[in-house]
């Protein structure tokens, strides 16, 4: 694991809050066809658990070369794109 600031930490954490406000996500089962009129998906609702904190902080990489080893930015892959997140906490995609 990548050794992180405590803004770093700050910052993934309001990441995993953002995307999972609650540690059960609802998810919408397509296990069927949808109405031809209208044209929703003929299934129920069931509850999945969601990622947690410390499985997101896992993914976490961080910079090479001399601009990583003197504690820069480390990067999260979140959503089909690459978060960079500073040492005082700042986020970019």
């Amino acid at each position: 694991m990548v050794k992180l600031t405590r803004k770093q930490r700050e910052a993934i954490f309001k990441i995993h809050q953002r995307d999972f406000p609650s540690r059960i996500t609802p998810t919408r089962s397509h296990a069927g066809t949808p109405c031809p009129h209208c044209g929703q998906w003929s299934g129920t609702t069931y509850k999945h658990t969601s990622i947690t904190y410390r499985r997101l902080r896992a993914k976490v990489v961080g910079m090479f070369g001399e601009y990583g080893e003197k504690g820069g930015p480390v990067m999260l892959p979140w959503a089909g794109m690459w978060l960079g997140i500073e040492p005082d906490g700042h986020t970019h995609s």
